[in-house]
């Protein structure tokens, strides 16, 4: 098994000075091994880094990611992949949102997808409790360490995949523009992606994790989701 290695803090000062990086450009030859369409980097200002993710598996892997001092927010739309933190593997399923904070992260395909498609955000620490104003005290140990801890926490918080971010995924999926247009737009969306799991956060007492949330609550969020790409498809009707 080939052995990709991602560096956050590394890839946030080549990206002060290219905006925008290729998978390519940041993992070199052994990009292959995901099958990208699209696979990108971008940084905005100097706090939040969006990766866009559209992977076909083409081999075993395994990616090692070096985050210290970043929150990762992963939006899985679809498939599936593993991931080890500390001394722990832990599956990350569709349509969920997974929260960590481990300085060091493998993960690699399952055998149960191979494909994936959602988006990845590193966001530094500070700026989530100093300027988007999320209220740690709402959340319970272990999940507190995950947004406070200065030295990386090995718990992960997980929750449901709300619909209005499943279409936020689409609308950067879909982006078209140009520059600086999509700059503007991304840069927008991945703000907005962050602002709906902060307000949930915010809004609750006390969120618990997914982890293992039962079958008839997780087909209950999927039916909200085909709803809701349902009528946003009614508000765009084709033209003739």
């Amino acid at each position: 098994m080939e052995t990709l290695d991602l560096d956050i803090k590394s890839l946030h000062r080549e990206l002060a000075c290219n905006l925008v990086l290729s998978g390519n450009d940041v993992l070199g030859p052994k990009e292959r091994l995901l099958g990208s369409k699209g696979h990108v980097f971008r940084s905005f200002r100097s706090n939040l880094i969006l990766q866009i993710q559209n992977f076909n598996f083409a081999g075993t892997y395994a990616l090692r990611t070096l985050r210290q001092n970043y929150v990762a927010f992963q939006f899985t739309k679809t498939g599936s992949y593993y991931r080890n933190i500390s001394d722990k593997t832990e599956f990350v399923g569709d349509a969920t949102v997974q929260i960590t904070n481990s300085p060091e992260v493998i993960s690699y395909a399952s055998i149960e997808d191979k494909s994936l498609c959602g988006i990845g955000l590193f966001v530094e620490r500070e700026y989530l409790i100093d300027v988007v104003g999320l209220k740690v005290d709402n959340l319970r140990n272990p999940y507190r360490s995950i947004f406070t801890s200065t030295i990386g926490s090995s718990s992960s918080l997980q929750l449901p995949l709300h619909p209005c971010i499943w279409t936020a995924i689409d609308d950067i999926a879909a982006c078209s523009f140009e520059e600086p247009l999509r700059g503007l737009y991304l840069h927008s969306k991945a703000t907005e992606l962050i602002c709906h799991v902060i307000a949930h956060i915010n809004l609750s007492k006390a969120p618990q994790s997914t982890l293992g949330f039962p079958e008839p609550l997780l087909q209950r969020q999927k039916l909200a989701i085909a709803a809701e790409i349902y009528r946003k498809e009614l508000r765009s009707p084709p033209a003739i």
